[in-house]
């Protein structure tokens, strides 16, 4: 069977022309006149310097003269093409023992345009995200002065009250004309509450030093429940321990870890002013290296929208300074744990507590809260 080579050429993705020796064409396949734009027949006979152009002849000349000679020469980059403008190709030049060279060329213009276009794209979302930045830094900036005046202003606010409020009982007390004898216990009142506010803002913002100790969970939690026990009882709610033995120990700052977990169970004591129950409890986390306090109130709960502000510093919905459980946030972080707050089956709220346990307390420090 004998092989049609035209028909071989044309079936080809790259454009192949013939030169003889006296650089006129001789053979082209169809890619190559869909290059150029000419027919076969207009290319018939042609000289190569007229059908690219004399710039793209001259560039390409000296790869003619070393095929020509015997060589295969090599062109690639730009190429100005006549008609249809600058083109990004690719030529091999390959002389033929007979005479003449074989020219195959590779046009990847239209690949390099899309490059180029997502190279442009990426170089605008480059910009943009530049700008976004740009204006995004005075935002946080701002945002953080607007979060640190916000939190002075409870500061004031928090201390400016109950001082205020001393401030005018002595006040009353000079100016009155029969001079009555003040009330120690009203002054005490107030003089305590700003002294909880100090005491909790250096505890809440302070570094505090971490004095880590191995700690038997099971005697924390029985400590806090001791200390919780009077005022349980007072409020007519049944406080329910369940301190399992023979749990891991934790090296912990045992003091600091008791106000944290005090801070919690008062809350949910503030929950059930009407009585209740209590329940604190703890375990080993199955499975993972930790230990989980468990803190359980049959109050009313804490709504949704409000669970996420729940440890703001002086944010509540009761008497006090909102400060228990922006203290107990710190300690836990700086124990490297976390709180969860869920809702308990059956009405009120539990706050768990997971604490990672630690063989060696030199092994890592904890964070400052």
């Amino acid at each position: 069977m004998q092989l049609d080579l035209a028909l071989i050429a044309d079936a080809l993705p790259a454009c192949i022309a013939y030169i003889d020796s006296g650089r006129r064409y001789r053979f082209t396949n169809r890619r190559y006149e869909q290059w150029v734009g000419c027919s076969r027949e207009e290319l018939w006979g042609r000289h190569a310097a007229d059908v690219l152009g004399p710039t793209a002849y001259e560039l390409l000349q000296k790869q003619i003269e070393s095929a020509l000679s015997g060589e295969t020469a090599r062109y690639e980059g730009l190429l100005p093409l006549g008609g249809l403008g600058d083109r990004h190709v690719s030529i091999v030049l390959v002389p033929n023992p007979a005479g003449g060279v074989l020219s195959i060329v590779n046009d990847y213009t239209e690949v390099k345009r899309g490059e180029e276009e997502i190279f442009k794209r990426i170089r605008a979302m480059q910009e943009m995200n530049r700008q976004l930045l740009e204006v995004q830094e005075p935002l946080i900036h701002a945002e953080r002065l607007g979060a640190a005046g916000d939190l002075a202003i409870r500061i004031a606010q928090e201390i400016n009250n109950p001082l205020t409020a001393l401030i005018g009982t002595l006040e009353m007390s000079l100016e009155a004309s029969g001079r009555p004898r003040l009330k120690p216990e009203r002054l005490l009142h107030l003089a305590r509450r700003i002294k909880s506010v100090a005491g909790g803002m250096l505890q809440l913002f302070r570094e505090a030093h971490f004095d880590l100790e191995p700690i038997d969970p099971a005697e924390l939690l029985v400590e806090v429940g001791d200390v919780l026990g009077v005022r349980a009882a007072a409020q007519n709610v049944a406080l329910e321990l369940k301190p399992p033995p023979g749990l891991p120990r934790l090296y912990s700052d045992r003091r600091l870890l008791r106000t944290a977990l005090l801070n919690i169970a008062v809350n949910g004591l503030d929950a059930m002013l009407d009585g209740g129950t209590l329940t604190l409890e703890v375990a080993s986390v199955p499975g993972l290296e930790l230990v989980e306090f468990r803190i359980a109130d049959t109050g009313a709960g804490i709504p949704s929208e409000l669970r996420k502000r729940v440890s703001e510093p002086f944010f509540t919905t009761k008497a006090g300074t909102g400060l228990g459980l922006s203290i107990a946030q710190g300690v836990i972080r700086g124990h490297e744990g976390r709180i969860r707050i869920e809702d308990r089956p059956g009405g009120g709220t539990t706050v768990a507590v997971e604490l990672p346990l630690r063989v060696d307390p030199d092994e890592h420090e904890p964070n400052q809260p």
